[in-house]
């Protein structure tokens, strides 16, 4: 619940100031990359800016050719990132997306999300939804 009042009060600007970034500050990438990764392959057009493999996981883990794609539309992205914890509910995520962000969370920016902050307040929002969803799916398991 929590996070998700963070997430509706993620400036859609900040978004844009994201997509702006020609090289983005340390793991603020990763940020984007795991919201690629947990959407990845989700029924409803989760991963309608993702280019998967046949996995159905990410091809393009780049900046920019896969983080801009993915926020080309702010407000699907808003509206994803609050739909998402249904979509955990429902049991619609695979279990190698959140297999596949495991690593992301033994990096130093992503144990404090304040360090995240400072680069960045939409990927510091972000991360705060990450952590938050990674504890909500494994409870759900």
């Amino acid at each position: 619940k929590e996070a998700l009042e963070k997430v509706q009060n993620l400036d859609p600007a900040w978004i844009t100031e994201v997509r702006a970034l020609k090289n983005p500050p340390q793991g603020v990438d990763n940020v984007f990359f795991c919201i690629m990764y947990i959407f990845a392959g989700v029924p409803g057009g989760y991963d309608a800016n993702i280019e998967l493999n046949k996995k159905k996981m990410p091809n393009n883990l780049t900046w920019k050719g896969g983080v801009l794609k993915l926020l080309s539309d702010v407000g699907k992205i808003l509206r994803d990132l609050m739909n998402f914890p249904k979509e955990i509910a429902d049991d619609n995520v695979p279990t190698q997306n959140f297999a596949a962000i495991m690593p992301y969370f033994n990096e130093e920016s992503f144990k404090d999300p304040k360090l995240m902050f400072k680069k960045s307040k939409a990927a510091g929002i972000i991360l705060e939804f990450l952590i938050s969803m990674k504890g909500y799916y494994e409870a759900m398991r």
